[in-house]
């Protein structure tokens, strides 16, 4: 299995300040676009990601029968990238 370096992530500069609300949720896209990886790799590390301790939340559809919209809690995704940095390891 491959593990994937994904330098400076702990200058990233739209992770929230201190003080700032941390319990917005992000779209594949917007966490991608935090982690400094594409789209594709993101949805290769999520399982990975899942089990370090990333959020999901499902948005139920107003249609019937539509899907629920995925998205990430960006509290838990910041949790692991300062894990990470803390250890100057990887995130997965």
């Amino acid at each position: 299995m491959q593990k994937f370096d994904i330098p400076c992530l702990w200058n990233h500069t739209s992770f929230p300040e201190e003080g700032q609300a941390v319990d917005e949720l992000l779209t594949v896209g917007e966490t991608a676009r935090r982690l400094g990886v594409s789209r594709q790799t993101f949805w290769r590390l999520r399982p990975r990601l899942r089990a370090g301790g990333l959020r999901v939340v499902l948005i139920p559809s107003t249609r019937p029968g539509g899907r629920a919209a995925v998205r990430y809690q960006a509290s838990s995704l910041h949790r692991l990238i300062t894990r990470a940095a803390q250890r100057e390891a990887a995130i997965c």
